[in-house]
């Protein structure tokens, strides 16, 4: 990986989830098989254990923490990240021994190699016990092109390279100690000789040729003193490896041919291209690209660094792991199982590394693998249907069967406007409105959801008043009365009006009083809310007084005459000769139709007794008029 700038994904593990990884762990069954039977071997152009082909269903754990072997080396996090990678189905990973400069392969001020410490040792001692433990194959990166970039020691590293017998200090004294150390376990699989080395030569004035010897002088020393594979980086992909109709005009430098005129007999057995989506523009990519090809299919061929989270040229990366497999590609390793950088981790590719193992067992464990339980469904508890905003909501998912192997989910909101969750299942609700939860198991992908609504907290009503809280309105006449809820922000501001004599005054649902005839009357609200009162006493005026019996209404240039008026039970409506086609409406004050009748021109004689008492208004048009006039029903004259 050429650039270091990668930022996890998930969050950081707690006590509790490590122990439950080592628990989960101890339930996944490992066939152990003897140690010479599990050996990788190149035949062809494929990887073979024991007679049966494997495919390197990787990742790259590069460290966890820089330069840490010989340094601050965690012997914990090593035993949870390969606990990890077993119930993802990965069966490979990718670990440098030597970061930059500044780390514990020993070097003289003049380019000399003498050696790594003792400390050192004791720490890839632990990392490949701990390899064997947990049957993941290692391919090792023994130094980087950051060796020329950063660290104390990069005038040294940069002689190393520049002088023959420096270079063959680095192989006798570093690269034959590690494979002769190491030869015996079968699950040390290859040397990467130097993690892109292409960038010493195009970007750190390290001469191209002296690069080449180098790898070619390490594939000897391995392959003179064990049985471990030797492979190189490349991070500019087909540039500098391909022979291809479809490759680059640099050739492949790492042939056999090329490596062979550096150093007899030398040879890489397989080929490990990385891959990113600047590469695009000129070397096109892996997933639409085969070692044939590039002209690269003499050997086994990996891709040996690619995205892990994102798309890898427009793929997913289930899509990419089954396209690499269809194009000929003998493994894929992205980039990085735990939290380096902005590329992703096992939490993003796991689950399309994990269903190419289930869809390809005898490929990724040809010998002898994890028994594991697979995953077939999964619900969310508890069943919530609400909560209010600012609070947050613990949802648990339980896969089916409980004890499955791999009990890693993905949680995701709908609508993070509404709701967020994180990655333990802690819903958030930070505004009000519908929104769905679902979670995804990364074995199998099976989902489940969960719909909820947030609502804003409820405040509780503890009071309410009016203004005004007395007055005087006239017959047929309104006054509005106002009222205040305490506090002014509670949740129900619903409130019932009542008026204790209807036939006084009305009350309508907003606070307005209507005046039906004289006397007074008091006129209640009530909050729903609490049931809190508050009241006005209304006096009603008779808007009657010094009305004589009749009423007269100029329609052009005619009289129309009602009497009495008010009215007990009847009141005539005397139309004169002339005008037509006059009808008659009676609305109630709540503007309700209650009569509707032509009149006769002369006496028509309107019977009463079915009204209650109050004011009602009567309307008559013909057809060019239309007037109003208030008739007040007392029942009592």
């Amino acid at each position: 990986m050429k650039t270091l700038s990668h930022v996890a994904i998930t969050g950081d593990f707690s006590v509790i989830k490590r122990a439950w990884i080592l628990v989960l762990f101890a339930a996944v069954q490992l066939i152990i098989t003897p140690a010479s039977a599990q050996r990788i071997y190149v035949d062809g152009n494929i990887f073979k254990v024991d007679g049966r082909q494997i495919w390197i269903n990787g990742t790259n754990t590069p460290w966890n923490r820089w330069n840490e072997f010989g340094g601050n080396f965690d012997e914990s996090f090593w035993r949870e990240e390969f606990a990890r990678l077993v119930i993802y189905g990965v069966n490979s990973t990718r670990v440098w021994l030597s970061c930059d400069a500044d780390g514990h392969v020993r070097i003289t001020e003049n380019g000399y190699v003498t050696g790594p410490t003792e400390k050192f040792w004791n720490d890839v001692d632990k990392l490949m016990e701990i390899a064997e433990e947990y049957q993941i194959y290692i391919i090792s990166a023994a130094i980087s092109f950051d060796h020329v970039r950063q660290g104390r020691d990069v005038a040294a590293w940069k002689k190393m390279y520049g002088d023959p017998e420096n270079r063959q200090s680095f192989v006798d004294n570093y690269i034959i100690e590690l494979v002769t150390r190491y030869g015996d376990n079968p699950w040390f699989f290859a040397v990467d000789v130097s993690n892109e080395i292409e960038w010493v030569w195009e970007n750190h004035d390290v001469d191209r040729e002296d690069a080449i010897d180098l790898i070619a002088r390490v594939a000897n020393g391995v392959h003179e003193n064990s049985d471990i594979l030797v492979t190189q980086g490349m991070g500019a992909g087909p540039k500098y490896c391909s022979t291809g109709p479809d490759g680059f005009e640099e050739g492949n430098v790492v042939s056999d041919e090329s490596l062979g005129s550096k150093q007899p007999g030398a040879y890489l057995d397989f080929y490990k291209l990385h891959y990113y989506e600047w590469q695009n523009r000129w070397f096109s990519n892996p997933f639409d690209r085969s070692p044939e090809d590039w002209g690269i299919d003499d050997k086994p061929c990996v891709i040996g660094e690619c995205r892990a989270n994102g798309t890898n040229a427009g793929y997913t990366y289930p899509e990419a792991v089954t396209r690499a497999f269809g194009l000929g590609w003998q493994g894929i390793m992205p980039w990085t199982s735990n939290p380096i950088g902005h590329l992703g981790t096992i939490y993003d590719h796991g689950p399309g590394s994990l269903a190419f193992t289930r869809a390809h067992p005898d490929l990724v464990y040809p010998v002898s693998g994890p028994q594991t339980i697979e995953v077939t469904g999964v619900g969310i508890l508890p069943s919530e249907e609400t909560m209010e905003v600012n609070t947050s909501l613990q949802l648990k998912a339980i896969p089916d069967p409980e004890n499955a192997s791999n009990q890693y989910l993905s949680w995701n909101s709908n609508d993070e406007t509404i709701a967020t969750v994180d990655a333990g299942g802690l819903v958030t609700a930070i505004g009000p409105g519908n929104f769905i939860i679902e979670v995804v198991t990364h074995d199998g992908g099976f989902t489940d959801q969960r719909e909820l609504i947030a609502e804003d907290p409820l405040v509780a009503v503890t009071g309410i008043t009016v203004s005004p809280d007395s007055g005087t309105v006239e017959i047929a006449e309104t006054i509005k009365i106002d009222a205040t809820i305490t506090p002014s922000n509670a949740s129900n501001q619903s409130i019932t009006w009542l008026s204790a004599d209807t036939g006084i005054a009305a009350i309508s649902t907003d606070g307005l009083v209507t005046g039906v005839a004289e006397g007074s009357v008091i006129i209640t609200a009530t909050t729903e809310d609490g049931g809190f009162q508050a009241s006005a006493e209304i006096t009603v005026t008779d808007i009657s007084t010094g009305i004589s019996g009749s009423l007269s209404v100029e329609v052009p240039d005619q009289n129309i005459t009602i009497a009495p008026n008010p009215a007990g039970s009847f009141t005539i409506i005397n139309v004169p000769s002339g005008i037509k086609s006059a009808r008659l409406s009676i609305i109630d004050i709540n503007g309700i139709l209650l009569r509707e009748k032509i009149l006769d021109e002369g006496d028509n004689l309107l019977y009463l007794d079915e009204f209650k008492r109050g004011i009602y208004i009567m309307r008559i048009t013909n057809q060019t008029d239309d007037v109003a006039i208030r008739l007040v029903v007392t029942h009592s004259l």
